[in-house]
Parts: structure tokens; C-alpha cells; sequence
């Protein structure tokens, strides 16, 4: 019975070196910086809020937005004016020329049909 938890423990700790030295050294390669192409960035991004009113907002609501000095921020669109920030971008908000309903489940029902039929609303700007 010994013989076999020693031999155990050896396996896992021969796994464990073993994975260490061949991912060990793969850190600095995976955060290499990008390089500079010395052009502008694009931020695009869609996002639509579940409301605009950030008063008496509901659960649901209040999970997929950010308030900012009254202004109702999808979380999309909060994240990519941080990325756009930091990179010194430009951003875009993809607008439908029909504007989506704020309903939720309408909103749903509308997205599903449109993946069903592989349908690309037109956009504005």
C-alpha cells in the first residue's frame, strides 16, 4: 500500500516539474506587446440598455448597465469607451436605422428571428 502511494505522489510531482518546465517559460511570449503600426484605432461596438431611465430601474436592468452622472451606459458600450480610452482610439456605436425595442423579451424575440434568418439590419452613419 505504501509502495503504491509512493508512486503516486512521484507520478503527480514528475507531471507537475514536467508541466512547469515546458509552460514555464511561454509568460513573457504571451504578453508581448503589440507593435505600433502608427495608425489610429477603431473602437466599434452595439449596445443596447434595457432602459435609459437610470431611476427604479429592475433587477435585470440594473445588471446589464452603468450609470454616469444620469446617463444609462450598456456594458458593452462602457467597456469599449475604457478600451477606446486607453488606446487612444476612436469609437463608433452600430446604430439600426429601425431602433430596437427596450422590451426584453420583445427585444429577444426580434434578435432570435433574425439570427433564424441570417438577417443584417441596416445600420445608420
Amino acid at each position: 500500500m505504501k509502495k503504491t502511494i509512493i508512486i503516486g505522489i512521484s507520478v503527480i510531482l514528475v507531471l507537475t516539474i514536467g508541466g512547469i518546465m515546458m509552460f514555464g517559460n511561454n509568460k513573457e511570449k504571451s504578453f508581448q506587446k503589440v507593435p505600433d503600426t502608427s495608425g489610429k484605432s477603431l473602437v466599434v461596438f452595439f449596445s443596447m440598455p434595457e432602459t435609459m431611465n437610470p431611476n427604479n430601474m429592475n433587477r435585470e436592468e440594473e445588471l446589464s448597465t452603468i450609470v454616469i452622472d444620469d446617463k444609462v451606459l450598456g456594458n458593452t458600450e462602457y467597456v469599449a469607451h475604457i478600451i477606446a480610452e486607453e488606446t487612444d482610439s476612436d469609437i463608433f456605436r452600430i446604430e439600426p436605422s429601425t431602433p430596437y425595442p427596450m422590451n426584453h423579451s420583445e427585444l429577444e424575440r426580434i434578435a432570435q428571428e433574425e439570427q433564424r434568418q441570417e438577417a443584417y439590419p441596416e445600420i445608420t452613419g
